[in-house]
């Protein structure tokens, strides 16, 4: 009780002396709070925060340091440093988050894009070089439309359909697919993966990146991640391989003659997807590693 009278009562002599509102100040202030929490990126992301409510790039604080925040823009900084020193990620507090070079919007109630998810668009254009491909592309548990998305602003002709349980991960996803002018080459569905799609639709390429942490994983995980992105979109069950299982029983059934499954898995799963693989009837698979040398990408041709 008393440690918080002694930082409202700082926060207040900071924010209400003329001389002290300089953006240099605030920048400081708000760093040491998110270091005294443990965030890493503490002053990124105190940056990243007043740039937001400035509305201006960062490096344009960076040669500012007297500038005068109004009590508004100093109001608007404090609310998103609180938030933060909570250990809210960054993303949601911001709304947006960058995949593929793309600003997507997020919120809680979607997985926060990842950048080793690129991977999958990066296999994506591997296995279908020629650019101007009419592929059908078919994203399970699309979440944001992140991976959907990004794939169809490298293929002029493509088209694609992504599936959540979740309407309210659809309606983000539809809003992207606005934002980035692609609304006309996409549709999503509130589908339990296979469940809503039409029999008569097939695909060429179908990617996921479908929950795949363990119990343990869980349990363990940073509060950043275990206390505020959807449960839904991390848990695959016990072993983590549940909803492979759910994606491998239906897959020969949506894809087009010679199409590819490309899905991202965990690090420590490579013997289990194959094994898993197997059960299915599902041969010509393999395994490529991310950037950090793990493995984290599982394809394979029906």
């Amino acid at each position: 009780m008393g440690r918080n009278r002694i930082k409202n009562n700082f926060v207040s002599k900071l924010f209400s002396t003329g001389s002290q509102k300089s953006l240099a100040n605030i920048l400081i202030y708000s760093s040491n709070r998110l270091s005294a929490v443990g965030i890493e990126t503490a002053r990124l992301d105190a940056r990243l925060v007043i740039a937001w409510v400035l509305r201006c790039d960062q490096s344009w604080i960076i040669g500012h340091d007297d500038y005068p925040l109004s009590d508004s823009e100093i109001g608007s900084i404090e609310a998103a440093i609180s938030r933060r020193e909570k250990h809210e990620p960054l993303a949601y507090i911001l709304g947006r988050k960058e995949f593929w070079s793309l600003d997507f919007t997020v919120t809680p109630a979607t997985l926060i894009p990842r950048p080793e998810t690129e991977g999958l668009v990066e296999s994506v254009l591997n296995f279908f070089p020629q650019r101007d491909s009419q592929i059908d592309v078919l994203d399970l548990g699309t979440g944001s439309g992140c991976i959907l998305l990004a794939i169809l602003t490298e293929y002029d002709h493509a088209r694609g359909v992504g599936v959540d349980t979740d309407k309210k991960a659809i309606a983000v996803a539809r809003g992207n697919a606005q934002k980035l002018r692609l609304e006309a080459r996409t549709i999503f569905l509130k589908s339990d993966w296979y469940s809503e799609l039409p029999e008569e639709r097939y695909f060429d390429v179908v990617v996921a990146n479908p929950p795949y942490l363990t119990a343990h994983d869980m349990a363990t995980l940073p509060p950043t991640i275990g206390r505020f992105e959807p449960a839904t979109a991390l848990f695959g069950g016990k072993d983590g391989l549940d909803c492979y299982r759910e994606i491998f029983k239906g897959i020969a059934s949506k894809l087009k003659p010679n199409g590819i499954l490309i899905m991202e898995i965990g690090s420590r799963q490579r013997k289990a997807i194959f094994s898993l693989a197997l059960k299915y009837g599902l041969i010509d698979s393999k395994v490529t590693e991310d950037a950090a040398g793990l493995s984290r990408y599982f394809s394979v041709r029906i």
